[in-house]
C-alpha cells in the first residue's frame, strides 16, 4: 500500500503546477556544513598546513574568523610570501621589501581568495556574501 502511495505523490508531483522549487545556495551550503561537521565548524578560529609539490614547499596560516590568509611558498629559486589581511593584500619575493596593495581588482581576488580558502560559505555571519544557484541550463552557451 505504501508503495502505491508513494507512486502515486511521485506522480502528482511530476505533473504541470507540481513542480518542486530547487534549493537555494544557502540551503545547500547549510546542509554541506552539517554534513561535514556541523556546529565543530564554529568552534574553529583557523587552520594552518604544511606540505609540498614537487620542489615547492608551502606553508599556508589560515584564519576563519576573519579575511585572514597568509602563504609562504619556498622555491629551488628563493621564497615567496603573500597574505591578506582583511584590507590589504601584500607580497613579499626573498629579501625585496614588501609590496601592499589596495588596488580594487587586487583586493576583489584577494576576498574571493579568503571566502573560498576559509570555508566562508559555511559561516555567513561572519562573511556576509550574495549567493546565486545556477544550474548548466542557466549558464551562457560556450
Amino acid at each position: 500500500m505504501r508503495f502505491w502511495v508513494a507512486l502515486t505523490i511521485s506522480a502528482a508531483l511530476t505533473l504541470p503546477g507540481f513542480a518542486v522549487a530547487a534549493p537555494t545556495a544557502t540551503e545547500i551550503f547549510a546542509a554541506a556544513k552539517a554534513a561535514s561537521g556541523g556546529k565543530a565548524w564554529d568552534a574553529l578560529t583557523g587552520s594552518y598546513e604544511k606540505g609540498s609539490h614537487g620542489p615547492v614547499t608551502y606553508e599556508t596560516w589560515l584564519d576563519f574568523r576573519a579575511y585572514g590568509t597568509r602563504m609562504i611558498s619556498v622555491t629551488p629559486n628563493g621564497s615567496q610570501e603573500q597574505g591578506f589581511d582583511g584590507a590589504v593584500a601584500w607580497r613579499r619575493a626573498g629579501s625585496n621589501p614588501t609590496q601592499s596593495s589596495r588596488d580594487p581588482a587586487a583586493l576583489r581576488e584577494a576576498v574571493i581568495t579568503a571566502y573560498v580558502s576559509n570555508n566562508g560559505f559555511f559561516f555567513p555571519e561572519r562573511f556576509p556574501a550574495r549567493t546565486d544557484y545556477l544550474r548548466h541550463d542557466d549558464l551562457p552557451p560556450s
